[in-house]
């Protein structure tokens, strides 16, 4: 209260949503600073991730597959052999249209899933809506809206916004940037980021400045959220890829399925998968239905959500 009144009694009313943004930023940016190596973390390890499960896909070997039960091996090339035309053929179709595929996939929605985005800023959505519903109890109808809009932009649009910064800058920058002084750049960035756009959402909630300007901030930061996951590629192509089923997650794995059309006859298979030359963060299987003889599935699971 004593620092409204200060601002009141010596800032200009112009001035008075710039004031708040600088204040709120530096507030932010000491919240962020230690959580910003932790994120940068974060961001490094999963982008290593996904740079891991590309190049094993590229390189996949089926003869570095281990066998739960080595007597399969047979019977699971053999099939192979009816499925693709051979295991060579096989390995082709892995390095390169399931690759491609996953490849893809990760493209279109961006460097993490935007739903997961969301799901790590439901704290926001919990506290705004509550002062929203606050507001309106206490017949303030224009704070209400202010809430709202800031609800909609800290839970779906700054928090994506800035991760998916990070998480591209985790891809980009050179080794040489890992050590010594260097190696604090890049999380007191993301910490500067995250900052800048907290305080820009709760900035604009100040009745000084009309909502004929706080919309299109909105409506810019939610272009810019679409843009960066997957909207660019939409664009250049037309339309995203789309699953041919839902994700299935698994944990700490998720599935990509590719339905191989063929037989459905399984006597003689004693385990339900092999694993290949994929190590650590995937692993890959030829799996079964018995009670329903579909045809036969070839999944692979990673810590990357997708689903072809």
């Amino acid at each position: 209260e004593m620092h409204v009144t200060w601002v009141l009694e010596n800032v200009p009313a112009a001035l008075h949503v710039p004031w708040m943004f600088m204040i709120l930023s530096m507030f932010f940016f000491a919240v962020y600073t230690i959580p910003g190596f932790l994120l940068w973390k974060f961001c490094q390890s999963h982008m290593e991730d996904r740079k891991m499960l590309l190049k094993q896909l590229r390189g996949f070997r089926m003869d570095l597959a281990e066998c739960q039960v080595e007597s399969d091996r047979e019977f699971i090339e053999s099939k192979l052999t009816t499925w693709f035309g051979g295991v060579e053929e096989f390995e082709l179709v892995i390095r390169t249209e399931v690759a491609e595929l996953v490849a893809q996939r990760m493209q279109y929605s961006g460097p993490v899933p935007w739903t997961l985005m969301f799901t790590g800023s439901l704290s926001h959505v919990f506290f705004l809506a509550s002062a929203a519903v606050d507001a309106v109890i206490r017949s303030d109808g224009p704070l209400a809206v202010r809430l709202g809009l800031a609800c909609i932009g800290l839970s779906c649009f700054t928090d994506a916004i800035a991760l998916s910064a990070g998480l591209t800058l985790a891809d980009k920058i050179p080794g040489r940037w890992q050590v010594g002084v260097r190696r604090f750049i890049a999380p007191m960035s993301l910490a500067l980021l995250f900052s800048l756009l907290n305080g820009l959402v709760f900035a604009t909630m100040n009745p000084v400045l009309p909502l004929c300007i706080e919309v299109p901030v909105y409506l810019v930061l939610g272009m810019l959220t679409w843009w960066m996951f997957g909207g660019r590629h939409r664009l250049r192509h037309g339309r995203a890829l789309r699953p041919s089923g839902k994700s299935e997650e698994h944990s700490p794995a998720s599935t990509v399925a590719l339905s191989v059309p063929g037989v459905g006859d399984r006597q003689g298979l004693q385990s339900d998968a092999f694993k290949p030359n994929i190590q650590g963060d995937a692993s890959f299987g030829v799996q079964k239905n018995v009670e329903s003889h579909e045809s036969p599935v070839v999944v692979l699971r990673s810590r990357e959500v997708v689903s072809l």
